[in-house]
């Protein structure tokens, strides 16, 4: 601690983490499939089908990050926009023409909260967005949640609870305000 009360921040234990083969396998793949021109759009499809489950074609914007990737199902005519992250750490099964606007994270990961000095760790939490649904720009879609389908999440929405289907929710927290009708 300095004279002032500052308290630096130590990396050792960030440091010494342990990267898994996943995860630089995942990382490779990333790198990989960002480095594609955006035109290249069958090189793109077949790279996306060596590490992700697909049920039809997708179309997926560069930057993009995947913890695993091999822990993803995409439906058919997905949209993801660019620099969308995704911690699949469990399985993200995105339903059928569903819309991804740009910088939303999807999380299937738990932070480790401390409770009484001892680290307490949930395991992850898969996440379900159904068919037909929308995600606005700067989403944060939390572990464990299924979105119905027909739905409207709100840009700049932190999604911590499942949303029922045919609904328009916003917020953070995220809470559906009316029925889509559309």
């Amino acid at each position: 601690m300095t004279e002032d009360g500052y308290v630096p921040l130590d990396l050792t234990r960030i440091q010494q983490r342990d990267v898994s083969r996943e995860s630089e396998e995942a990382a490779a793949f990333c790198a990989q499939y960002n480095r594609l021109p955006q035109n290249q759009f069958k090189a793109r499809m077949t790279l996306l089908k060596t590490r992700l489950k697909l049920q039809g074609p997708a179309l997926i914007e560069s930057e993009v990050f995947f913890e695993c990737g091999k822990n993803m199902r995409l439906g058919k005519q997905v949209y993801v926009n660019h620099n969308v992250t995704f911690l699949d750490t469990a399985p993200i099964c995105i339903g059928d023409h569903a819309l991804i606007g740009p910088n939303v994270i999807i999380s299937t990961r738990h932070l480790p909260l401390k409770v009484n000095h001892k680290a307490v760790v949930e395991p992850p939490a898969g996440v379900t967005i159904e068919n037909d649904v929308w995600i606005g720009a700067n989403t944060v879609i939390l572990p464990g949640v299924t979105i119905g389908r027909n739905t409207i999440v709100g840009a700049g929405s932190v999604v911590d609870t499942s949303l029922p289907a045919n609904s328009i929710a916003v917020g953070k927290p995220c809470r559906v305000i009316g029925p889509n009708v559309g």
